[in-house]
């Protein structure tokens, strides 16, 4: 009874219909079926450009030394117009160097002279249009240094060379407690 056709109303044999699909379709069905493989591939493909990428451009690297090699050895006058080329470029690179350096200077001089310059003003506008105590006038601009003192010491005033602070090495420390001994 398996292979027999159920009986009764509405249950006719309709004869199979051959189904065609559309190239839309079919494009998609294929489409479909093969993303997974496709999106691993491309995956792969990335991972060995980037793994690769650097060798790739070391050998680049070689492939066009070894013909500037060989043209080199046709042509010596060559290499010597490269080297020509090279110190030209650093001539100029160090011309570029020196006129910014020296711009940077004249602007430094010129801040400088501005700030010596307010600063004159500064102490001109003081009431009373003298200068401070203790400044240098304009003759003096630096103190003298002060002379040794009589007996050929030359200490400063606050250092005293039983207080041990001045620097070099400590005066006394204490014994170090324990030791070696075990226990």
């Amino acid at each position: 009874m398996e292979g027999a056709a159920p009986a009764g109303p509405g249950f006719e044999e309709v004869p199979a219909q051959e189904y065609e699909p559309s190239v839309l379709e079919a494009a998609s069905a294929w489409a479909g079926a093969m993303a997974g493989p496709v999106a691993v591939a491309c995956v792969v493909a990335w991972l060995a450009y980037q793994r690769g990428r650097p060798a790739l451009a070391q050998w680049w690297g070689r492939r066009k030394e070894a013909d500037m090699d060989a043209r080199l050895a046709k042509d010596p006058d060559l290499l010597l117009a490269r080297e020509a080329a090279r110190e030209a470029a650093r001539q100029r690179m160090q011309q570029r160097y020196s006129a910014a350096s020296a711009q940077q200077e004249e602007r430094r001089r010129q801040r400088e002279e501005e700030k010596r310059r307010a600063a004159q003003e500064a102490c001109g506008a003081r009431p009373g249009g003298g200068r401070r105590l203790g400044e240098a006038s304009g003759a003096e601009a630096s103190p003298a240094p002060p002379a040794p003192a009589e007996g050929g010491f030359n200490f400063r005033r606050e250092y005293n060379p039983l207080m041990g602070g001045a620097g070099g090495s400590c005066g006394w420390r204490p014994a170090r407690r324990g030791g070696a001994r075990g226990g």
